[in-house]
């Protein structure tokens, strides 16, 4: 993601084909899901975590109309996206971000 992308965030996301990165179990990626669901976008969630470890987010997201990617990142998640939001748990280092 360019420097010019990380400044400006688009504001529009209807349509728009938005990766979180890190669903996690503290329920911000859930809560950043539903809000981008909420505003039009098509959310697809890619987690280096499996399934079980994720269960209480995955329930708090199950009514939404999004693709869940668990147990590893798919590299297709990340260049086919228009925008990526990270879990602050998610490190830099993550080599798909590059």
């Amino acid at each position: 993601m360019s420097d010019i992308a990380r400044q400006n965030p688009p504001t529009d996301f209807a349509g728009r084909k938005v990766t979180v990165v890190g669903l996690g179990r503290f329920g911000g990626g859930a809560g950043a899901t539903r809000w981008l669901v909420g505003q039009g976008a098509c959310v697809t969630v890619s987690d280096a975590s499996p399934p079980a470890k994720l269960a209480e987010s995955i329930e708090r997201i199950r009514d939404l109309d999004v693709a869940l990617h668990l147990g590893g990142h798919q590299e297709a998640d990340f260049i086919e996206a228009d925008l990526l939001v990270l879990n602050p748990a998610v490190p830099d280092s993550l080599p798909l971000l590059a």
